[in-house]
């Protein structure tokens, strides 16, 4: 991966610092009440009713929260599978699960849960992944936490690539480069911010 323009990183670092505190700054009881909303949006979408092998980030700290929709997802019947930072290559990969059960778990790079039993999915074999995110615009680019792990795994899949979050989080413009992987569609709690036409629903 090329080095990035020294202007986009700086302006992406602010637009960080920004918006980290705009969702720190959301109430806990409207952070559930929203997250839930977002589900629902989700869930109503053909796609999520149509695809059957799903992807989709474990929520930590004050992101879109992922663990109701999660439970969820497996009593839908769906194929699932949650992001683990592979100790060796230093890549990002998918592993399935079957629950959320403390002892099919475990911490990994960064604190985040994975599963315990790294059992594998090819990117290319996942028809939907779900993609957390710091900022969104309406062009469906999105903002990271900067380390690279989803725009180099997004590379390698042709699954429909969902950004969840809240509406705050959706600014003018993002910074981007050819390195940066968009999103085929965004879902807030309040519109659903598709690449194909630009528009919303």
């Amino acid at each position: 991966m090329k080095k990035q323009d020294p202007q986009i990183h700086t302006r992406k670092d602010i637009i960080r610092r920004n918006l980290k505190k705009t969702r720190q700054d959301i109430p806990v009881d409207m952070h559930a009440i929203m997250s839930k909303k977002i589900h629902q949006r989700l869930k109503g979408l053909d796609e999520y009713k149509n695809l059957r092998t799903l992807s989709c980030y474990i929520s930590i700290e004050d992101e879109v929260e992922t663990r109701w929709l999660i439970k969820e997802m497996l009593r839908d019947g769906k194929e699932l599978s949650i992001p683990y930072i592979d100790v060796h290559s230093h890549k990002m990969r998918m592993g399935i699960i079957k629950d959320l059960k403390e002892e099919h778990m475990q911490i990994g790079e960064y604190d985040i849960p994975e599963p315990s039993l790294k059992e594998g999915i090819e990117p290319n074999e996942i028809e939907l992944i779900i993609v957390p995110g710091l900022a969104f615009d309406g062009h469906c680019n999105r903002l990271g936490r900067g380390k690279g792990y989803y725009d180099a795994f997004l590379q390698e899949t042709r699954g429909v690539k969902i950004g969840l979050a809240f509406d705050s989080q959706v600014i003018a413009t993002v910074p981007h480069d050819k390195n940066d992987i968009p999103m085929d569609m965004i879902i807030t709690e309040k519109r659903i911010i598709r690449k194909t036409n630009g528009g919303e629903k």
